[in-house]
């Protein structure tokens, strides 16, 4: 039976309504949430059947070989409009394995929208103990310990894992590991027995002010800005003007991209001799490519459309996240009766 060729697949999104703000799920694939395909022969089915039916030919070689089944990135869409969000802290990859046998979550927050006082917050102002931080979470005054930074629209963040965060005021895009592990230490009911579970991954010392977290008011002129590559994710802010060319090859990895502004046209050389297969993104939309896509055009239906393009470097077997009779990965492993520390979920 010739196998159905796979194509760039719009993902559903889902929101949930929270008391700051609203949580959206733009592709998740975490076991407790699951991203829908809303587009082509696949639509109804989750991000989670797709990896079970079509594995590297979804995330590509390398990136399965590491990874397994489990589809590698998270994006999500937070919208706090009502003052400070939760605060919370990530673990990394080594302790996120060996305690929760999960990935570990390093993040990047890009600033889509900025209101009035819009801020982030990354580590403390000064260096702390343990006890210091559990009382001031459990008498109110964490947030005045945080070191705030003004956000400003086109800014973006890097979270390493260890550095407690929070935002007020701000639309924030963000790209990570796919994990559910974020422990809340501040805003619900139950960031206090969080943030005992977290006390030994927390990094206690003060931001240092050159520490390259962001970087502010973009050049609006640049078609193209990487915003972070590193072993976990890749992000690219697009600025589209005129078309361009993407070669699927040098990625290595599926591409994601999300459409913030205008609308674009998306076109695929068809497999005869002539012709494309076109496929519109507005904006708020999200379209997944998977890795055995060759390549492509991206072409602006309004000018100045912007786009924030997501991928996973290829990883290497010989660095696999999981042991190798582990590579088929449990989607159960991290359910949301086990992590009650999800921001968006309380």
């Amino acid at each position: 039976m010739e196998e159905k060729k796979l194509y760039p697949m719009k993902v559903i999104p889902k929101v949930i309504e929270l008391p700051w703000g609203t949580f959206t799920h733009i592709v998740a694939d975490l076991g407790y949430e699951e991203s829908k395909i809303g587009s082509g022969y696949l639509a109804g089915d989750t991000l989670e059947d797709v990896m079970e039916t079509y594995f590297e030919r979804v995330v590509g070689d390398d990136n399965f070989a590491f990874y397994g089944r489990q589809f590698p990135l998270s994006i999500a869409a937070l919208d706090i409009r009502r003052g400070l969000g939760p605060v919370s802290v990530c673990p990394p990859d080594e302790l996120a394995q060996e305690r929760y046998d999960a990935l570990g979550k390093k993040k990047l927050w890009y600033v889509a929208k900025a209101y009035a006082d819009a801020a982030v917050f990354l580590g403390f102002n000064e260096a702390l103990d343990a006890s210091r931080l559990y009382e001031s979470s459990a008498d109110g005054s964490l947030p005045s310990l945080l070191h705030r930074e003004t956000a400003h629209m086109g800014d973006f963040f890097v979270i390493e894992p260890g550095t407690v965060h929070a935002a007020q005021n701000v639309k924030l895009i963000e790209v990570s590991e796919a994990s559910g592990l974020d422990f809340v230490i501040f805003g619900d009911d139950t960031a206090l027995d969080s943030l005992v579970e977290a006390l030994d991954f927390i990094e206690l010392g003060p931001c240092k002010e050159d520490e390259d977290h962001h970087h502010a008011h973009a050049d609006q002129d640049k078609v193209s800005r990487t915003l972070e590559k590193c072993d976990e994710f890749a992000v690219t802010e697009i600025h589209l003007t005129d078309a361009l060319h993407i070669y699927t090859e040098q990625f290595g990895s599926f591409i994601i991209y999300s459409c913030l502004g205008g609308e674009v046209s998306f076109q695929f050389p068809k497999d005869g001799p002539t012709g494309m297969d076109t496929y519109l993104l507005a904006a708020g939309e999200t379209l997944l490519i998977p890795a055995e896509l060759q390549d492509f055009y991206i072409v602006p239906i309004d000018r100045g459309s912007l786009l924030l393009e997501a991928s996973v470097p290829p990883h290497k077997m010989e660095d696999s996240y999981l042991p190798e009779e582990h590579h088929h990965h449990d989607h159960d492993h991290c359910d949301h009766d086990h992590c009650g520390h999800h921001h968006h979920e309380n």
